[in-house]
């Protein structure tokens, strides 16, 4: 339990008694009443959650009620932070879905920025060997190992093997969910410019 000074508007919640009662010998064994004659009261101190969208705003304190209630309340913050804010979610939800895994034909694959190039690399050999003339079906499309089944390796570090084909709609596959996000996140931020109040701004920056 707090306590606060009554006859301080300004005043603070105080953990110790003494601290408002220096002159008195043990406040501590003063029941709520005679604190009260002395001009101070028991104080709750309630701390309202602050959103993204919100910082602490100016302290109400309600005098009426015992204990005295001491809220630290939150408010919007202007709309333009909220708007820089909300972008700067936007794109954070985006890089890190880009990065869940990809759940392709019975396995699971990273997709991080790296591997994304690395599939384009792997696919266009895919294709070149096709235009070629190769088997769009062959696993052994490795234009420098013909001997070698191809594939990729999946998130348990196991290899699977894919044809030709496979391997080009592997990568379209995974590079249509990453332009996606990329679009997604994009009218995303759009709507966000567009609202015109910071719950319409919340509203907009929810990526589902």
């Amino acid at each position: 339990m707090m306590y606060i000074d009554l006859n301080d508007p300004d005043a603070r919640p105080q953990a110790k008694r003494k601290s408002l009662l220096p002159d008195v010998s043990d406040p501590e064994k003063m029941t709520p009443a005679e604190l009260e004659t002395q001009g101070v009261a028991e104080c709750e101190v309630i701390h309202e959650s602050v959103d993204w969208w919100q910082m602490q705003g100016p302290v109400d304190r309600d005098d009426t009620v015992r204990p005295v209630r001491y809220t630290y309340t939150a408010v919007d913050r202007p709309i333009d932070d909220v708007r820089d804010i909300a972008k700067r979610r936007i794109d954070g939800i985006r890089d890190e879905k880009q990065l869940e895994p990809f759940y392709w034909n019975g396995a699971l694959f990273q997709t991080r920025q790296l591997d994304r190039e690395n599939m384009q690399g792997e696919a266009l050999s895919a294709f070149m060997f096709i235009s070629n003339g190769g088997d769009p079906q062959s696993y052994y499309w490795d234009a420098d190992d013909h001997e070698q089944m191809q594939g990729w390796i999946s998130i348990g570090n196991n290899p699977i093997p894919m044809t030709a084909q496979q391997m080009i709609d592997f990568a379209l596959a995974v590079k249509a969910r990453h332009k996606s996000l990329i679009f997604k996140a994009r009218q995303r931020k759009d709507s966000v410019t567009q609202a015109q109040s910071v719950a319409q701004v919340v509203d907009a920056a929810g990526w589902e």
